[in-house]
């Protein structure tokens, strides 16, 4: 499918957006969501027997869970009868884009709750689901939003709110595009979780065999750990001037840590808590969001929640990173959970964990197998990552 930069755009006039398929042209037509939508139609009576579809069971336009209830047992918010090709538009929070296209139709009455506006068109529907999550359409909508923890707009302002569409053909076109870009994405998502189950698994079975041989408590498998890395005094060990990467929580990825977005300086490491990890360390998220781990590639520095795990020579960096990512390793941790203003499971608390160490052959046994599907769920990441900024630039250049 090619497309171009159309000519109304080269020669300056307004409505036509920056990327087009060639053989359309004219400008779109200016117009508001009701002119062109139907915004919460009346619907007929609940079933006996329906699926409900509230407010936590669309996640970035997939339908993950699915609720059944009795007409008895629905609470009042089950109102908004569905049909195929209607449109759930999601009015609280609605930056977060967890909206849903009914795109079949069901032997089980569907119902969604009020939380969601109902949309119903004439036109495309998949073009107008598109249209909803572009940059434009969602600030007018945070515009209008009320509200500061549940941020929220009403049906009757989103009807209000300005759109720009082509004539029916185009509308499909483009719709067709993003949605197939959609279902690629869906795909990769599915892959990634089946790859990752299978690393699970592996090494669940893994440590529960190890269980059975060789144990050490785990501050018997580092040689150092904990909030104090590598000295900030030592950063010139690892750089000479220049900027540092900085390590959040949010950063930490599965296997190797090979992005950064933050740094910090050496002058500004020395007058800060953060500290330096060495390469090639587990890093453990023990605060806010547990039990994220990566290893990292390179020298990085990071603050409070982040602990840094350089291994004993003998345990591999590979082995100790898979065993933290176990099921066994992972209740353990949450046992010695210290509540208070955030969850924290202190090192001094997990060094007591009883962990499998077996003979380094044993280690890289497990490690050898565990990063062949390591490295394929990166590579699928990669894809991943390519077809969502592929879907964001095209949403920002194909529509108005």
């Amino acid at each position: 499918m090619a497309i171009v930069m159309s000519d109304i755009q080269k020669n300056n006039r307004p409505n036509v957006p920056n990327l087009r398929f060639p053989e359309f042209s004219g400008e779109w037509k200016k117009s508001i969501l009701k002119a062109e939508c139907e915004i919460n139609p009346k619907t007929g009576p609940l079933a006996d027997t329906f699926q409900y579809i509230d407010l936590e069971s669309v996640v970035k336009g997939q339908l993950i869970k699915v609720n059944y209830l009795k007409k008895e047992d629905a609470p009042s918010r089950a109102q908004r009868v569905l049909s195929k090709w209607d449109i759930l538009y999601q009015c609280v929070r609605p930056y977060q884009l967890n909206n849903f296209l009914v795109r079949d139709n069901s032997s089980t009455q569907r119902v969604a709750s009020t939380g969601y506006a109902q949309i119903r068109t004439n036109n495309n529907p998949d073009f107008f689901f598109q249209l909803l999550h572009t940059q434009k359409f969602t600030g007018r909508v945070i515009n209008r939003c009320t509200g500061t923890n549940y941020p929220a707009i009403n049906s009757t302002d989103l009807s209000e709110i300005e759109i720009n569409i082509p004539e029916i053909k185009e509308q499909e076109k483009i719709g067709r595009m993003l949605s197939l870009i959609d279902q690629r994405i869906a795909i990769q998502n599915r892959l990634i979780e089946q790859y990752e189950s299978l690393i699970k698994a592996i090494i669940d079975k893994w440590v529960k065999v190890l269980l059975s041989g060789k144990t050490v408590r785990f501050d018997q498998l580092y040689e150092r750990a904990g909030e104090g890395g590598t000295p900030s005094t030592s950063v010139k060990e690892y750089y000479d001037g220049g900027e540092i990467p900085f390590v959040k929580i949010e950063d930490l990825s599965p296997m190797y840590l090979t992005e950064n977005k933050d740094y910090i300086t050496a002058e500004g490491l020395s007058k800060s808590s953060a500290w330096m990890i060495p390469e090639h360390s587990v890093i453990y998220s023990n605060g806010a969001t547990i039990g994220s781990i990566s290893i990292n590639t390179y020298p990085v520095t990071t603050k409070q929640g982040i602990l840094g795990i350089v291994p004993l020579k003998g345990v591999q960096t590979e082995y100790l990173y898979y065993m933290m990512r176990s099921s066994y390793f992972s209740k353990e941790v949450h046992r010695i959970i210290t509540e208070g203003t955030m969850k924290t499971a202190y090192l001094k608390d997990i060094n007591s964990i009883i962990c499998p160490i077996p003979f380094p052959e044993i280690q890289s046994r497990m490690v050898s197998g565990l990063l062949a599907l390591s490295e394929k769920v990166s590579l699928e990441g990669k894809i991943q990552r390519f077809l969502k900024d592929l879907k964001s630039t095209l949403l920002n250049q194909l529509f108005i």
